[in-house]
């Protein structure tokens, strides 16, 4: 299915000159984008804080507790349904990897039949962006220290500054939904079409669901993960647009990264 979308997805090769540059670049500017936000980006990450505290403090608990008793209701049967389309890959780590690579794989193989060289920077740049969110999840993870839902903990533990091997501490932010949303806001900002955008975000947010219901994630973990992955989605689709009117194309993702 993501191969046919690649394929069906507008070619734009023809518009700018695309090649591949360093990926250092775009590390940096992930530091360096909460100092230099303009006012609507500024207003979405005021929101997206807003709705994390709002669910730690008043949601998170009774969202948890419906799980636990898994109601015949509209609303758990809703969350149920759309988190059983992402069930596969979010039950470990491997098969999210798994999904990432067939995923990124697909795109780039699609670019290559369809001699498309922005389908194939496409997932050049989804790959980048699932890297960049993994490594500073991770990072976040330990820093943060949030007990899993399913430790009994409640909420509102936090043991910040914990070991990368205490997986019961580890959850906030969720990388799932973070990586989920990297993917689907890559893809659907290059190629803003109804075909590519309905599918990648209600994977997305199947896959955010899911971590709430099998009770690895808070919803605050998943809202949060949310807004990370699609931010840095947002940031390198932003660095990495053709200018048709400029003189130099600005060359794009690197396959080198120098330490």
């Amino acid at each position: 299915m993501v191969l046919l979308l690649a394929l069906a997805a507008p070619a734009r090769a023809d518009e700018c000159d695309v090649t591949w540059s360093s990926v250092d670049d775009d590390f940096a500017a992930l530091f360096e984008a909460p100092f230099d936000m303009e006012e609507d980006a500024a207003l979405a990450t005021l929101g997206a804080f807003t709705l994390t505290g709002a669910s730690i403090i008043w949601w998170d608990d009774d969202i948890d507790r419906m799980v636990l008793r898994r109601p015949d209701s509209f609303p758990y049967n809703a969350m149920h349904q759309i988190s059983r389309l992402a069930s596969w890959y979010g039950e470990n780590n491997k098969n999210a990897i798994i999904t990432y690579g067939v995923v990124i794989g697909a795109v780039a193989l699609g670019g290559v039949i369809a001699d498309d060289d922005y389908v194939v920077d496409t997932a050049a740049l989804m790959a980048e962006a699932g890297a960049f969110s993994f490594v500073l999840n991770v990072a976040a993870k330990m820093v943060i220290g949030r007990a899993r839902p399913h430790t009994g903990r409640g909420p509102h533990d936090f043991q910040f500054l914990t070991s990368p091997t205490n997986s019961d501490m580890h959850a906030f932010l969720s990388g799932h939904t973070a990586n989920a949303f990297a993917l689907a806001g890559t893809a659907a900002g290059r190629h803003p079409n109804w075909y590519v955008e309905i599918p990648a975000y209600t994977l997305a947010v199947a896959a955010g669901l899911q971590r709430v219901d099998s009770r690895s994630h808070w919803m605050s973990d998943v809202i949060s993960g949310a807004f990370f992955g699609y931010a840095i989605a947002e940031l390198l689709v932003d660095r990495h647009e053709c200018d048709d009117d400029a003189e130099n194309t600005v060359p794009m993702v690197s396959l080198t990264v120098e330490f």
